[in-house]
């Protein structure tokens, strides 16, 4: 039988030996917490795109007549999570200039993390792009398709991939 009290016993301590490096790694490596937080946020927003994006390149596949509203919330949706990341990478950029080295270190890591996650939603992107505005005659919705294409474009430039790395 599991013993209740036995598993306290041991997490705290389980705990503070797995949390402990973390707090020692953070405190050594001198990057400043407003500089890790934006880099946290920029993990959880490329997540979300990734996610957006993958839902994108699957609603590419279904025809629009049956997914009008689909394809309209999962458009808006990428939109806003694109823009996010979008600042964040713009606000750490600008951070960078006079970051210390340990911090522009912590940046290009960060940048070269989210290379594959910006390279893939802009190719679900480009799909969702060629599948879904051709034969679309609502010039708002192609415009704010090509506005998403655009942007996921101007991302992977921000991300040091050149662009045509990134359409292969």
């Amino acid at each position: 039988m599991f013993n209740k009290l036995h598993v306290r016993h041991w997490a705290l301590p389980a705990a503070a030996l797995l949390l402990a490096p973390l707090a020692l790694t953070a405190a050594d490596t001198g990057v400043s917490t407003e500089i890790r937080n934006q880099i946290e946020v920029a993990h959880h927003e490329a997540e979300a795109l990734r996610h957006s994006a993958d839902n994108l390149a699957m609603l590419a596949r279904t025809p629009l007549k049956y997914s009008k509203v689909a394809h309209a919330t999962e458009l808006h949706r990428s939109l806003s999570r694109l823009a996010d990341l979008q600042a964040t990478v713009k606000s750490l950029t600008a951070i960078e200039a006079k970051a210390t080295p340990a911090e522009r270190g912590e940046i290009d890591h960060l940048k070269a993390d989210l290379r594959p996650v910006v390279v893939d939603a802009h190719k679900a992107l480009r799909t969702f792009h060629d599948n879904g505005v051709n034969g679309l005659y609502a010039p708002d919705y192609q415009n704010s398709v090509r506005g998403l294409y655009e942007g996921a474009k101007a991302l992977v430039a921000e991300t040091a991939v050149p662009v045509a790395a990134a359409a292969d």
